[in-house]
């Protein structure tokens, strides 16, 4: 399932913070509205485990991180109980460990759902494999200026697309739609608590 997602929100938290030191990824923004959008459609967080469907403590998502020619999975953990500031924080210092490769196996662990982004290429959309474990993945494009009819008016906008990979399993296509559509809601308004 794939939108497109005015990230003219996203963009201005990044300009705002640099005020405050610490610029927020758009990795960060993701993962933090990603977490939003699990709190109202928890069933994302769950996995398929045997004949059942098992519902994880907690709200941990995977950030794709790419060394050579690897990619790794370090584990964002408690996604929505930190600000975006403090996922940064963290973001950076997994991928730190992922390009020295000291990395621990159990930092790849307990993830419902997995984020990769590949918006710092002219990439515009794709579709990623859900990971073992895991409901689902969501892929982020690089934000383009796009033209876009608004009210009888053509306007530009910086629209990034992204696309939901989810487990039939567990979460149908209208489930996807919702959650994707609520991400996008969070992520349009601005309003990353």
């Amino acid at each position: 399932v794939t939108t497109g997602i005015n990230m003219a929100s996203a963009l201005k938290m990044r300009t705002d913070s640099v005020a405050t030191g610490v610029r927020p990824s758009f990795d960060a923004i993701f993962l933090k509205a990603m977490a939003q959008a699990i709190e109202v459609f928890p069933l994302i967080a769950a996995r398929w485990e045997g004949e059942r469907v098992v519902k994880t403590p907690g709200i941990h998502i995977a950030l794709a991180v790419s060394a050579g020619d690897y990619l790794f999975l370090p584990v964002i953990r408690d996604v929505n109980q930190k600000t975006v500031q403090a996922l940064q924080v963290e973001i950076a210092a997994v991928s730190s460990s992922v390009r020295a490769g000291s990395l621990k196996p159990e930092q790849m662990a307990g993830a419902c759902m997995a984020l990769s982004n590949l918006g710092m290429y002219p990439v515009e959309s794709f579709e990623g494999i859900i990971f073992p474990g895991h409901s689902s993945i969501l892929t982020v494009g690089t934000v383009q200026e796009t033209p876009v009819v608004a009210e009888g008016r053509v306007e530009i906008r910086p629209l990034a697309k992204a696309t939901l990979g989810a487990d039939h399993r567990l979460i149908n296509g209208r489930g996807a739609a919702e959650f994707l559509s609520k991400v996008k809601e969070v992520l349009e308004s601005g309003n990353l608590s």
